[in-house]
């Protein structure tokens, strides 16, 4: 008898251990699922990001194009003004 109770017991403990156990597997499975959805989120805030930075950089792009065109417009202009001088130097003298 005492070993029957002893077996009895034994399974209760594991029916109740493998109760808890589902349990533990139920949470980790919603875990699992909320983690998939913020990934899914993070995914497409950097999708967003890429798109932004892309245009950033485009945006930057032309900005350094027009400020190059500009050095080159008073460059120029420099030049012109050199040259005007030493015609005025030669011209006066």
């Amino acid at each position: 008898m005492k070993e029957d109770e002893k077996l009895i017991n034994v399974i209760i403990d594991l029916g109740l251990a493998v109760k808890e156990l589902r349990g533990g597997v139920k949470d980790l499975c919603t875990g699992v699922k909320d983690l998939h959805k913020s990934i899914d989120i993070l995914t497409h805030r950097i999708g967003g990001l890429e798109k932004q930075q892309q245009k950033t950089n485009k945006e930057l792009s032309e900005m350094r194009l027009s400020f190059m065109q500009y050095s080159d417009a008073i460059q120029r202009e420099t030049d012109h003004e050199k040259r005007i001088h030493k015609l005025e130097r030669m011209i006066l003298k």
